[in-house]
Order: structure tokens, then C-alpha cells, then sequence
């Protein structure tokens, strides 16, 4: 039952952030610019970027808090924000120089990508998913 209902939050979560993706890739360009003026144009591909990874966050989360309701998946919970986090300084220090706002952007959008499949990868191993018959996402 737990893991059907993660299953079924995580794929609302998922529908609704490709949904809006897709509304942010059409629209962002069009209202960026009339809310922050045309100076601020070049941000429009970050601000995209970003709210995809808001996304990605939304459909993340899903797994770190059903690993967070047992409390002996707190120091693998933390080991991810830990190598996440150390991967964003890295990657930001390294291509904000050169490529500015869009590096960050992105490597917000890595960053959340790569907590998404490793608190996937926990929760599935945590479910039992070695064996086939426990499989649940």
C-alpha cells in the first residue's frame, strides 16, 4: 500500500510538473519580459530551467519523505544533499564564470535531477526492489 501510494502521488506530481514545463516554455518567454521589462530577456532560458527544476524537486520529494518516515534512511537522506550540495559549488564555481546565469540554472536543474534518482534508487532498494516480486516503482 505504501508503495502504490508513493507511486501514485510521485506520477500526479510527475503529470503536473511535464504540464508545466511545457505552459513555462510557451508562456515564460512572452511574460518574462513584460513583468521585468527587456533589459531582463537573457533570463528567460534560466527562469525556464529553474522552474523545471522546481519540478523535479516536487517529484523528489516524494521519495525523500517516504524515506524520511523511517528514521534509519536519515543519514543516506543526508549523504544525498550532501554530495548534491558539494556537486553544485563545484559545477557553479566552475562554469558561472563562463557561462552566467544559465550555468547556475542548470546546474540547479543536475543537481535536482541527480537527488530525484538517488532518492529513487534508495526507496526502491528500501522497498524490497532486489526481488522482483517486492517491485513497486
Amino acid at each position: 500500500v505504501f508503495g502504490q501510494r508513493i507511486r501514485l502521488i510521485m506520477t500526479a506530481f510527475l503529470v503536473f510538473g511535464a504540464l508545466f514545463v511545457v505552459v513555462a516554455y510557451l508562456a515564460v518567454p512572452i511574460v518574462h519580459p513584460l513583468v521585468f521589462g527587456e533589459q531582463y530577456r537573457s533570463a528567460v532560458v534560466p527562469c525556464i530551467v529553474l522552474l523545471a527544476a522546481k519540478c523535479v524537486v516536487l517529484v523528489s520529494n516524494v521519495f525523500s519523505w517516504a524515506l524520511l518516515a523511517a528514521p534509519e534512511n536519515y543519514r543516506s537522506v543526508a549523504l544525498v544533499m550532501l554530495f548534491s550540495s558539494l556537486l553544485s559549488l563545484t559545477s557553479n564555481f566552475m562554469f558561472i564564470p563562463v557561462y552566467g546565469m544559465v550555468a547556475a540554472a542548470a546546474s540547479t536543474l543536475m543537481c535536482e535531477t541527480l537527488n530525484l534518482a538517488l532518492y529513487a534508487w534508495l526507496l526502491w532498494r528500501e522497498l524490497g526492489g532486489q526481488r522482483k516480486e517486492n517491485v513497486v516503482l
